[in-house]
């Protein structure tokens, strides 16, 4: 059961990484699955702050990991919307 969700998250995620630069999908779908990736992004930092109550280092990790996701993907984003 692991092994399938496993691979139907890989499916998912592949395949939405590989519509985002492409023209001929419209760009309402573009936008949906990049605010799709911005809200997972957003859940772990959300996640690394509530750890920080349990474990600093954890949770500061997760937070900063978060952070460098979300900069680095709404740069993506930006420029694949502006093309």
């Amino acid at each position: 059961m692991e092994d399938l969700i496993g691979l139907l998250l890989e499916i998912i995620l592949d395949g939405s990484i590989e519509l985002l630069p492409n023209k001929k999908v419209p760009k309402w779908i573009r936008i949906i699955i990049s605010l799709v990736f911005i809200s997972i992004i957003i859940g772990i930092m959300v996640l690394g702050i509530v750890l920080l109550k349990q474990s600093i280092i954890g949770g500061s990790i997760l937070l900063v990991i978060g952070i460098f996701l979300l900069v680095g993907s709404i740069i993506e984003v930006r420029k694949y919307m502006k093309d």
